[in-house]
Order: C-alpha cells, then structure tokens, then sequence
C-alpha cells in the first residue's frame, strides 16, 4: 500500500468508531458495484470529518473489496492502538500529543461500542447530530440510553435551558436530574451545579471537561482522558445507580 494511501487509512479510521470502520467494510464487501462516499455518507450517518476522510481514502482503491480489505486491516491496528489501559483526549488547537483523538470521536467510539448500557452526563448540552445518530443506532440495539443534565429550574438561572432539550426526540431514552432540593448551596445561596462530565459503556469511559455541545465536543480547547477499564466502568455506572435509587437524582 502506498504512504499516501496509508496517511489516509489511518486518517480515517481516526475519525470513526472502530465498530463503523468494521461495518463499513462488511457493506463494502457485500457490494461489488455502486458504492460511493456519498452513499456511504448517508448510509452511516458519517459526519463532516468523516466524509471527507472517506472520500480521500477511495481515491486509492479502485473496487470496493480491496478498499473493505484496508479497512479492516486498519480496524485491526487500531483495536492494537486503543488496548491500552488509558489515553488522552483532546478537542481544540492542533495538539503535539500523537496519537490523540478528539472528544467526539471517544464520545462516538463508546457509543458505538456499547453492547447493554450507555451514560451520558453533562451540565450543557445543544443538538450534536453525530452524537442523536450514534444514540438511535444504539437503541435500536437494544442498549439502555441514560442521561443525567442540568435543568434550568435546578440551577437557579445558572444554566438557561434544559441540556435534556437537546436530545428530547430520543424515544426510549432515561433523563434525569439533580433536584434543586437536594443540592447544598453555597454562601450567595445559590444551589451547588451539575457539574460533572463524563460517558461510559459498561467496558470504558471518558471523564472529559467538554460538555454535551458542538463548541465542547469540537470548537472548544477540552482536555480529558479515556479508559478501557470493565471493573473502573463498572464501579462509574453503579455510582449513578446508586445516586438514583436513593432519590439523589430523580427521573
């Protein structure tokens, strides 16, 4: 394979889930004729980046086989890449940080990656339509959905919508909160926020200081860290379970 067309592979299996890298070349194996960027595009949801890291990439194969047979040999590597216990995270001005991967693209990876669960917490959250893709796939397979978002009413005029808005028209989702009559306040007497910011899977997960938005996820100089840990992931996700059915955070 040619250098440029490995500076491609590996641009773009950067950008996508290691599962969508899979199912990708899957299709295009299932097809001998017919396949485009485009059609993939619209076919799996494949944001900006994306695209345009998909669509350099077919420059360099002229049948859709040999192009499934280079994804997978990238899937492969990359899988190598993120066995490791921990990694950086970071969105914003270009990082000398190699290999680091932005914000969305962790977000999307333990999305993609859920087998039962996912958990989403955020203090702000604005429409991402990468993010709302990810989220019907995964309930469509069957995973639990659940968020936890500040509300406008809960922090007092300290946020001023509802993160939950942001992702409302997700049928089957749990959104909960943290009552305002929970929370302790501070000398100014103004309720404690919603601070947290963190998603996970029951394999891995990200705490990260980016909220749920597309400046945070993408825009934004945000900094976190993403761990492939089960038993870390499962202690996170009992966290909250606890903090629900105490009435700490409520539905």
């Amino acid at each position: 394979m040619k250098p440029e067309a490995l500076a491609a592979l590996h641009a773009f299996c950067a950008a996508v889930p290691l599962a969508l890298v899979r199912r990708l070349a899957d299709y295009l194996r299932s097809e001998a004729v017919g396949v485009s960027a485009e059609s993939c595009r619209s076919r799996f949801g494949l944001g900006c980046e994306a695209f345009f890291a998909f669509r350099r990439l077919t420059a360099f194969f002229a049948a859709p086989a040999e192009l499934a047979t280079a994804l997978e040999i990238g899937a492969f590597f990359l899988e190598q890449a993120r066995s490791r216990t921990s990694s950086l995270v970071w969105s914003g001005p270009a990082c000398v940080l190699q290999p680091v991967r932005t914000t969305e693209q962790v977000l999307l990876d333990i999305i993609e990656d859920a087998q039962k669960e996912i958990l989403l917490v955020s203090f702000a959250a604005y429409r991402v339509p990468t993010l709302l893709h990810a989220l019907r796939e995964a309930l469509r397979r069957g995973v639990c959905v659940r968020f936890v978002l500040e509300t406008a009413k809960d922090s007092e005029g300290q946020l001023r919508h509802n993160a939950a808005s942001a992702f409302a028209q997700l049928r089957g989702a749990f959104f909960y909160h943290w009552p305002s009559d929970r929370r302790p306040r501070n000398r100014a007497g103004h309720p404690a926020k919603m601070h947290a910011k963190c998603a996970a899977n029951e394999t891995s997960f990200l705490i990260t200081s980016a909220n749920l938005t597309g400046d945070g996820i993408n825009g934004n100089m945000e900094l976190g860290i993403l761990h492939h840990d089960p038993e870390k992931a499962a202690l996170l996700l009992a966290q909250f379970d606890q903090l629900i059915s105490s009435g700490e955070l409520r539905q």
